[in-house]
């Protein structure tokens, strides 16, 4: 089936005419089109990807389908709520994650040596981009990874690391969350 799949297939799919779909829509699905024909070049299911040569076509998108979204984060009272979950991994994560703005691998895979002593700020080397980043936190975060029990000479959250670092298991805290 991959080799009857042709660049005007992908082309059509990833600029439909007359949708209201916006660019990141877009870029998204010719993303994940490059992902799968790439693996299935390399696994030998087809000779080329009929995705490579396929672009997302701008021009044909008014100013607003251009223009990114703006992301809702969580509203006080809908941060209050999650902050009350029983699971000390969750309360800290939900804090973390909207103070700033971590992605839950990261989360997970928090090391104790990532807290500054005696300040109120967070060194992470990040999954996604391996990059160094200082956060500022606030007390009552810092407060509460302090008060987490030290079940692991390294990570923050033991249990969750574990499950990052597992291919086959790395998507549970999403699908949990």
């Amino acid at each position: 089936y991959v080799l009857q799949i042709t660049e005007e297939d992908v082309d059509t799919f990833v600029n439909p005419k007359d949708s209201t779909i916006g660019a990141g829509t877009r870029n998204y699905r010719l993303s994940a089109l490059n992902s799968f024909f790439d693996l299935c070049c390399a696994r030998g299911y087809c000779l080329r990807s009929p995705a490579q040569p396929v672009r997302v076509k701008m021009h044909l998108l008014t100013h607003e389908q251009k223009e990114p979204k703006e992301m809702k984060t969580f509203t006080k009272t809908q941060l209050a709520t999650l902050a009350q979950l029983e699971d000390p991994f969750w309360r800290a994560a939900v804090l973390l994650g909207y103070e700033t703005g971590m992605r839950i691998s990261d989360i997970a895979t928090l090391e104790r040596a990532s807290l500054v002593p005696n300040k109120n700020e967070l060194i992470v080397w990040t999954d996604k981009h391996d990059k160094r980043i200082v956060m500022p936190i606030s007390k009552t975060l810092r407060t509460m990874l302090a008060e987490l029990p030290k079940s692991d000479a390294r990570f923050v959250f033991p249990d969750q690391a574990r499950l990052m670092m597992d291919l086959k298991k790395r998507s549970t805290l999403s699908v949990y969350f």
